[in-house]
């Protein structure tokens, strides 16, 4: 039995974690560009844990214009592979699966230090519970440092 335990333990350490350490540490935290000007995606990684939002306007008729936080679900960091997706919020939320990977800015200061590569999902449902889902490949990058503080004021 004891031998048993043991086996389980090494083979539970062992295991790929869904919050095993990224390629680039904690150091991708920060606000990444969105689908349109005034979206945005803020990711928080603190010992390896993937966790953020989607700040965008709404993606039904009726709530076009407004603003909303669309806060992670689930969320996984594993090497430069990363996935999220949202809860969903007015019938809407969205899925990114893809990877992180160094870009063409040479500091953080600097827009596309990091890049976002992959395809979004967008879903939403009617009034009629029908769901529907668009996807397409997309790049967003990081903001930079100044810009991303400025935009967590508001």
């Amino acid at each position: 039995m004891l031998k048993l335990c043991f086996a389980l333990l090494m083979v539970a350490l062992l295991a790929p974690s869904a919050h095993a350490k990224s390629s680039f540490g904690d150091d991708i935290t920060g606000m990444y560009g969105f689908l349109r000007d005034g979206e945005n995606i803020q990711l928080n990684v603190q010992n390896g844990v993937l966790d953020g939002w989607v700040h965008t306007y709404g993606m039904q008729e009726s709530d076009r214009n407004i603003e909303m936080d669309r806060f992670f679900q689930r969320a996984s960091l594993q090497g430069n592979q990363i996935y999220f997706i949202t809860k969903p919020l007015h019938g809407a939320w969205v899925e990114f699966n893809g990877r992180i990977e160094r870009g063409d800015a040479q500091t953080r200061a600097k827009e596309g230090y990091y890049r976002l590569v992959g395809k979004l999902t967008e879903y939403i449902t009617d009034a009629e519970h029908n769901q529907s889902a668009r996807q397409r490949d997309v790049v967003f990058k990081s903001q930079p440092e100044d810009v991303a503080a400025e935009l967590l004021k508001r």
